[in-house]
């Protein structure tokens, strides 16, 4: 993204999976500070209710959905053969099979190594991209499916969220814009809540 703020300096097709995180916080923060300045009632209510769902997301970055994702995983299925399932695949979720560890023992879940390095990933990762990169080596090296399955439902949720949210701006500031046109009762300078943090 352009470091600038204005519509004209904003190329939405170079909107990736890899700002989607930063992408959205920016604009929840610069929508939250704007919607009161739009002159339109329906483009206010739709600025609102984008901001309502963006608040409501299950986790602000991909490092958090694979940990949720984790976390619930193993909360209910101990992800090894033990003596309380008939049979080792009882220990896994249905979406595991194929995985040529079902039944026997997750590496992610149950070995040190595996778990460790995820530590480190989640740790070091500086961004989205290099989390995704180094966390699907990860799972390739040990053969789960899972987690790139996530990666791809959390880049799709989190894109049309934040593709709705760049078309929210760009209507917003054409909505401000029409105050500057001769009769106006008021101007709004926008650029007075610039933090800095735009694209």
């Amino acid at each position: 993204m352009s470091t600038s703020n204005t519509p004209e300096s904003i190329d939405l097709d170079e909107l990736s999976s890899s700002g989607l995180e930063s992408n959205l916080e920016w604009l929840r923060k610069t929508l939250q500070r704007r919607v009161k300045h739009i002159q339109d009632d329906e483009l206010k209510r739709r600025a609102v209710r984008w901001i309502q769902q963006s608040l409501q997301v299950p986790a602000s970055t991909v490092s958090d959905y694979i940990d949720h994702q984790l976390s619930e995983m193993e909360a209910e299925y101990r992800m090894y053969d033990h003596d309380r399932v008939e049979n080792g695949e009882d220990a896994f979720p249905d979406a595991c099979e194929g995985c040529p560890h079902y039944g026997g023992g997750c590496p992610i879940i149950t070995w040190r190594s595996p778990q460790e390095e995820l530590y480190r990933i989640a740790e070091s990762a500086t961004d989205g991209t290099t989390f995704k990169r180094e966390i699907r080596g990860l799972a390739t090296l040990h053969d789960c499916h899972r987690i790139p399955t996530w990666i791809t439902q959390w880049e799709t949720r989190y894109e049309g969220l934040v593709e709705e949210g760049w078309d929210i701006y760009l209507s917003i500031e054409i909505d401000v814009g029409l105050m500057d046109s001769p009769g106006a009762e008021m101007k709004v300078d926008l650029s007075e809540d610039d933090d800095g943090g735009g694209y």
